[in-house]
C-alpha cells in the first residue's frame, strides 16, 4: 500500500484515523478498514507525516480474501470445518483475540463470523466470556431431528407441486456433481453438497416459511447430522438414495417423493442419537470420520 513515501499518496483514512501515542495509525484500525493481512504481504502503516515508517508482517495458515464480506465467509467456513473435523470439540472456548491472531485477521470480522456460527448453532455466545463450541444436548437434538424429518417430507411434497423447471434442473445438476466427484471430494465437501441438495428441494417448494424454517433446523443440526452422515457414508448408498429422491421429483410424483425421503432418513434419528452419545462420552472424535481420499 503506497509505493511512495509521500503524504499525498497516503490514504486519507489512515492519516485521519485513531493514532497511537507515537502518532501512527493503530494496527487494529488498518485491519478494520481493510479486513485482513493477506498471506505473504507487507502492510504499511503511515505516520503523522504520511511516511510509511512502520511495516507489519503477518504469517497466515491460510490465505484469505481482502473483501470484507468474503473475509467473514472465509472465517465462517474455516471454523465450521474445524468444528466438523473435531479440531474444535464441543465445549472448547473460541477466544476471539487468539483466533484472530492465529488466522491473521482483525477482531471485527472474527466477531461477525462467530455471530454467524452462533446462528447456525455451532457456537454458543456467552456474556463477558469467550464463546464456546456448542455442546450437544441429546433431548434437544432428538426433538430437532423429528422436526427436520417432517420438514424434509413436506419439502418434497410441495416441490413436486410447485417447483419451477429451472429449480428441478438445478437439483439434478447437484445430483450429477455428486455422482461425478464423489471419489475426489473430502467428507466435509460431500456433506455440504448433500445438504445443498436438500436445501434446493426446500427452496423449490415455493413456500418461504418452509424454506426458512428448514434452513434454521438444518443449521442447528449441522454438526450431529454430519457425524451421522459420515458414519453411513458409502458411495452406493448415498447415490442410490439421492437418485431415488430425484426421480419422483422430476416426475412430480408427491407420494413417491415423500416415500423416498422417508427411506433416505429412516435411520437418521437413531444415528444422530448414537453419535451424540459417543461425542458426549468422549469416545467419538469427528476427525476420525474424515474420508480417505488417497
Amino acid at each position: 500500500y503506497g509505493a511512495e513515501n509521500d503524504k499525498r499518496n497516503a490514504p486519507s483514512r489512515w492519516k485521519h484515523g485513531r493514532r497511537s501515542r507515537h502518532g501512527c495509525v493503530k494496527r487494529r484500525d488498518l485491519c478494520d478498514a481493510y479486513g485482513v493481512f493477506v498471506f505473504g504481504c507487507q502492510c504499511a502503516i503511515y505516520d503523522r507525516y504520511g511516511n510509511n515508517n512502520a511495516i507489519y508482517r503477518t504469517r497466515l495458515k491460510r490465505p484469505i480474501s481482502m473483501n470484507s464480506q468474503a473475509l467473514v465467509t472465509g472465517i465462517v467456513d474455516t471454523l465450521r470445518r474445524d468444528i466438523l473435523r473435531g479440531v474444535l470439540k464441543p465445549g472448547t472456548p473460541v477466544k476471539e483475540r487468539d483466533t484472530s491472531t492465529e488466522m491473521g485477521v482483525s477482531r471485527t470480522p472474527m466477531r461477525e463470523a462467530l455471530r454467524v456460527l452462533a446462528e447456525e448453532g455451532l457456537i454458543t455466545l456467552r456474556h463477558a466470556r469467550s464463546p464456546i463450541v456448542s455442546p450437544l444436548d441429546l433431548k434437544t437434538v432428538s426433538d430437532q431431528t423429528e422436526v427436520l424429518i417432517t420438514l424434509e417430507r413436506l419439502s418434497a411434497k410441495l416441490a413436486c407441486r410447485h417447483a419451477r423447471d429451472a429449480e428441478l434442473e438445478q437439483i439434478e445438476t447437484t445430483m450429477e456433481r455428486m455422482q461425478r466427484d464423489f471419489d475426489t471430494f473430502d467428507t466435509v465437501t460431500l456433506f455440504e453438497l448433500d445438504m445443498s441438495f436438500h436445501s434446493q428441494i426446500a427452496a423449490a417448494s415455493q413456500n418461504a416459511s418452509l424454506t426458512e424454517t428448514h434452513k434454521l433446523y438444518l443449521q442447528r443440526l449441522w454438526y450431529p447430522r454430519f457425524l451421522a452422515a459420515a458414519k453411513r457414508q458409502s458411495r452406493e448408498r448415498v447415490l442410490t438414495d439421492h437418485a431415488a429422491i430425484l426421480a419422483p421429483l422430476l416426475e412430480r410424483d408427491e407420494v413417491a417423493a415423500q416415500k423416498a425421503v422417508e427411506q433416505h432418513l429412516l435411520y437418521l434419528a437413531d444415528d444422530i442419537q448414537e453419535q451424540v452419545k459417543l461425542v458426549n462420552s468422549g469416545l467419538q472424535s469427528p476427525s476420525n470420520t474424515e474420508k480417505d481420499t488417497e
